[in-house]
């Protein structure tokens, strides 16, 4: 993997895509992997400054069966009586109209989130032992859910470039450094020109897209990997009070025009 790196949300979600395989992870196809290892890391985000004893996540995609991801307790943990109360208590809340509410189950008192994206739906569920979180703890696991949910909603569109601007690159190396010239054409035939530079060929075309779409947002890293045959790059901005904003893009052997369309993804 290469990328840059930066501390806090972003850096928490610029490292999620796989760097590593395990066997069972070698049976899945490319999107999988990374539809797997985005929803890994978003429970560990919220596991980071939060006590979490449950945490699951039920992703509805078009045209495919629902996949639940069950990261705490261990499956292999739980009793028949209570796995099926927990998959009982997701189905009642998957079906429940509110956005996000207030759950408990056995010794487990929790929160469950709602997400949406162009092509796929969610809930994700955290529960503590204790007596619940405070509003404090609902703010922040909401903020941390709602960066997450962002890019994992954009696992089923994240091969597709019909929905971007067509994007024409020009890129020069000298003296380690590469200079990238972005010229952006809108759906309405409007050319967009701008200019980038970094000492990775990535990160200079993701500057380019930025500057060249007059974009408020900020370059904060990027992350890339091997995808069956072709290449995936997660690119994260940042928003002037840091908020991040989440880009990804799965393309073939050019991974220029793959970081160009996850900058436009990003940006939008």
């Amino acid at each position: 993997m290469t990328g840059t790196k930066k501390s806090g949300l972003g850096r928490g979600l610029s490292s999620l895509i796989p760097t590593s395989q395990t066997e069972e992870e070698n049976n899945l196809d490319g999107s999988q992997r990374v539809l797997r290892s985005l929803v890994d890391a978003s429970f560990e985000l919220v596991e980071a400054s939060h006590d979490v004893s449950l945490a699951a996540y039920l992703h509805a995609a078009e045209g495919h069966e629902p996949l639940l991801f069950l990261h705490r307790p261990a499956f292999a943990t739980l009793t028949p009586t209570t796995a099926f109360r927990l998959f009982h208590q997701i189905a009642q809340l998957s079906n429940a109209t509110p956005s996000m509410g207030a759950f408990a189950l056995e010794d487990w008192n929790g929160i469950y989130l709602r997400s949406h994206g162009e092509r796929s739906d969610g809930i994700h569920l955290f529960a503590t032992t204790r007596a619940g979180y405070d509003q404090a703890a609902v703010n922040s696991m909401v903020r941390i859910n709602q960066a997450s949910a962002s890019v994992i909603h954009q696992v089923e569109s994240a091969h597709l470039t019909a929905d971007l601007p067509q994007v024409r690159l020009i890129a020069e190396v000298e003296d380690a450094k590469t200079t990238v010239e972005a010229t952006v054409t809108g759906f309405d035939g409007t050319l967009r020109s701008g200019r980038g530079s970094a000492v990775e060929a990535e990160e200079a075309v993701i500057r380019a897209v930025l500057d060249a779409m007059a974009s408020p947002l900020e370059f904060d890293s990027f992350t890339d990997t091997p995808v069956n045959d072709g290449r995936a790059v997660l690119t994260t901005l940042a928003e002037t009070d840091g908020t991040p904003r989440f880009g990804l893009a799965i393309g073939g052997s050019d991974n220029l025009s793959t970081a160009a369309s996850s900058a436009l993804r990003a940006i939008r």
